[in-house]
């Protein structure tokens, strides 16, 4: 896998908006940070998905030393299960950071907006996830028998939450017409349906800052307004036309710096913050999964009593 990098000019660009902002500092050495992380993930995981959760089949409910026995097996089991959670999300994320510096070195700056966007909705699926987990594993304690497996059957639901989570039936595309493919859409039951993105933006808090206002911001670039054709506009050299009225251009080069310093204002700030943000998430994630997966009765060393 190649590295990635900016070119000359997007690092020049940068150097500029550091001398100017003191917020935006760091966005090229952020970006580069945050993709040799996650290039230097496994580029592959196996696990097995487990369709039952505990309980299911023969049981011996009630049973402490069963209810103990099936918890280690099932937080085992979740253990792979969401490392394999981590591992996809990262892949996708560093997808649209690869996105994002192509889009940047070829002066494709609508596009690393909408990969800025992009990466916001990914970081806000990611600190969800992370929360939701952290709040079932704090504390976890396996000589705790009731607690831990009423704490299994929860990772259980929301493993099963986390996987299967859509807007649509993704295994109907390329076989269903697209109106029954919106029908169907409709139909997603509620413990599969995802949660809507803005409730998960809402739920990210850094610094008081809103990250609502800044999806606000990089929509206005992303939808048909005036941010997406702004940088296409040249207005008039003042040495020729003197006056406001003189004659504007309409050009596909948006190469000027002013439009790089543009872009960069809009999104240096953002990414630096989800970059760190994507990175102690996807560790943070993946820690938890190692713990589970020692609870494991496969792995070496016993159960934890």
């Amino acid at each position: 896998m190649t590295s990635l990098r900016f070119s000359p000019v997007i690092l020049e660009a940068e150097a500029r908006l550091d001398a100017e902002y003191a917020t935006h500092v760091g966005f090229c050495s952020a970006v580069h940070h945050v993709v040799d992380f996650l290039q230097a993930l496994p580029q592959t995981f196996s696990f097995r998905w487990a369709d039952a959760g505990p309980g299911q089949g023969p049981t011996g409910f009630g049973d402490p030393e069963w209810e103990r026995a099936q918890s280690l097996e099932e937080f085992g089991r979740a253990g792979a299960e969401l490392k394999a959670l981590a591992y996809s999300s990262s892949y996708a994320v560093f997808q649209v950071y690869q996105g994002l510096i192509e889009a940047m070195n070829d002066a494709k700056y609508l596009l690393a907006i909408q990969c800025t966007r992009t990466l916001l909705e990914h970081a806000a699926y990611q600190n969800d996830m992370y929360e939701r987990v952290a709040a079932i594993t704090r504390g976890l304690d396996v000589k705790v028998t009731g607690t831990f497996y009423g704490r299994s059957l929860e990772m259980r639901l929301l493993l099963i939450k986390l996987f299967e989570q859509k807007r649509f039936d993704t295994a109907a595309l390329g076989e269903d017409t697209p109106e029954k493919i919106l029908a169907m859409g409709e139909n997603i039951s509620e413990d599969s349906r995802a949660t809507n993105i803005l409730t998960l933006i809402d739920k990210l808090l850094p610094e008081g800052k809103s990250y609502r206002v800044i999806y606000s911001l990089l929509s206005e670039y992303v939808h048909p307004n005036l941010g997406s054709r702004v940088m296409f506009y040249q207005p008039p050299h003042p040495a020729v036309s003197g006056a406001a009225t003189g004659f504007w251009t309409v050009s596909s080069e948006i190469g000027r710096p002013e439009c790089i310093d543009h872009t960069l204002a809009v999104i240096s700030g953002p990414v630096v913050s989800l970059s760190k943000m994507v990175e102690v998430h996807t560790e943070g994630l993946l820690a938890i999964g190692g713990l589970l997966e020692s609870y494991s009765p496969a792995q070496d060393g016993g159960l934890p009593r």
